[in-house]
């Protein structure tokens, strides 16, 4: 090697010195200095569920989970649907690392619990193990990408007795792939397991579905996510109005996934204390006493009064999608109170204004809130997909404020 080589590569070594070191302060600019990334973790991922027990809103599932680890019977093909952010993927890992640990317990409430310190629940809670592999359906949908699964599957695990597929969103998969799958699920390896999930399982051929023990996982109530949202701030040391996290709740619409986010947003925007102003502020939920309004011109008949709140709110930014749900869920309460029922407690209203949408609702007759109710629960999509949403959203109150003559038309003909 020549002189010249040397000093190149001593030049090229020095390069990549200076630019290691430099990545390991790991700074960012700000204003005129340098600081430290933040190594803040959020809620979503820090109070994401690791053993059974933390599973919110699937008790069903999870007590036939851990009853087939107890009694050995294991199925070889598990499928978990349901909606976003519910538990369809920790259940998953959760699963995975009960069957792998050997060092499992029971507790005394009766959970089952994997041991979280030995290599192969480390390797599983880092996403790391060569056994319990993670797979994206979305981005490898492909055949060749299920062909090499179905390849590995023929030799033993590195270490313990099972070696577990997760594939996260498995409607992804094309049509071949799902064929090349067949073959493995029909047959598997006795060491084989196999955990799908999904948010749309009429997509995944019926030849894949009865090959597969399916669970079909619930929303997680409001009352259920707001008593884990307490616990999370109680251990953060974070104070909170009981209001404040029923409108989390509320807007998470059965996502314990999306609450968490909600919360990590109204925090950046309040950390002092979480108040049901500042949900409503932070995240842009629609004042009660302006869902109130609305109702009340519709209920009376003022179409115009009615489109001035529309406006007011469309001008403070409010997503009109938003509001048309709001209203909705006062709807769905009006009509309550008109068979004699109590608050819903998904509603998070004071008492006077409870007291007030009832006043409101004995302007009309029942079949005719039945009648308004109908007509925004219909165009909710209208107005979520329309260009011009204010647009739709005006027509829908417009045709609520004059149910009356509607309803008269529609017995005259």
């Amino acid at each position: 090697m020549t002189g010249r080589q040397n000093t190149r590569i001593s030049a090229c070594l020095s390069r990549f010195r200076r630019v290691g070191s430099w990545a390991n302060r790991k700074v960012t600019h700000w204003g005129s200095g340098f600081h430290r990334v933040s190594s803040y973790v959020v809620l979503a991922r820090k109070w994401r569920p690791s053993q059974f027990s933390d599973i919110v809103g699937q008790g069903h599932i999870v007590r036939t989970l851990m009853n087939a680890i107890r009694s050995e019977r294991v199925h070889h093909a598990y499928l978990l649907t349901g909606s976003r952010g519910i538990g369809k993927t920790s259940i998953a890992r959760i699963f995975a690392k009960a069957l792998r640990c050997a060092d499992s317990t029971w507790s005394s409430e009766g959970y089952l619990k994997s041991c979280d310190q030995c290599s192969s629940c480390r390797e599983i809670a880092g996403t790391t193990s060569v056994d319990v592999q993670e797979i994206d359906g979305a981005s490898n949908n492909g055949v060749d990408e299920i062909r090499e699964i179905r390849e590995n599957a023929k030799f033993l695990p590195a270490s313990g007795s099972r070696k577990i597929y997760i594939i996260d969103e498995v409607h992804m998969l094309t049509t071949a792939a799902f064929n090349a799958l067949l073959k493995t699920l029909e047959e598997p390896p006795p060491h084989v397991l196999f955990l799908f999930a999904t948010t749309e399982p009429h997509k995944i051929p019926s030849t894949i579905l009865s090959r597969c023990q399916r669970f079909d996982l619930k929303r997680v109530t409001t009352t259920q996510i707001q008593s884990r949202l307490t616990e999370i701030l109680n251990a953060e040391g974070v104070p909170f109005e009981p209001a404040a996290l029923a409108l989390i709740a509320r807007a998470a619409e059965g996502g314990m996934r999306d609450s968490l986010s909600i919360l990590d947003q109204v925090l950046a925007y309040s950390s002092e204390k979480i108040t049901a102003l500042a949900v409503r502020e932070s995240i842009g939920l629609i004042n009660s006493q302006a869902v109130l309004g609305i109702l009340r011109s519709i209920f009376s008949r003022d179409p115009k009064a009615a489109l001035e709140v529309v406006e007011r709110a469309y001008s403070e930014g409010h997503d009109l999608r938003v509001l048309t749900r709001t209203l909705i869920e006062y709807l769905h309460a009006a009509l309550i109170s008109k068979v004699g029922g109590p608050l819903p407690s998904s509603l998070e209203i004071s008492e006077s204004e409870w007291e007030e949408l009832r006043e409101i609702a004995r302007l009309r007759p029942i079949e005719e809130i039945e009648m308004i109710f109908q007509v925004l629960h219909h165009g909710i999509d209208w107005v979520a997909r329309a260009s011009q949403p204010r647009v739709v959203l005006d027509v829908l109150v417009i045709k609520c404020a004059t149910a009356k003559q509607l309803v008269f038309t529609g017995h005259s003909a």
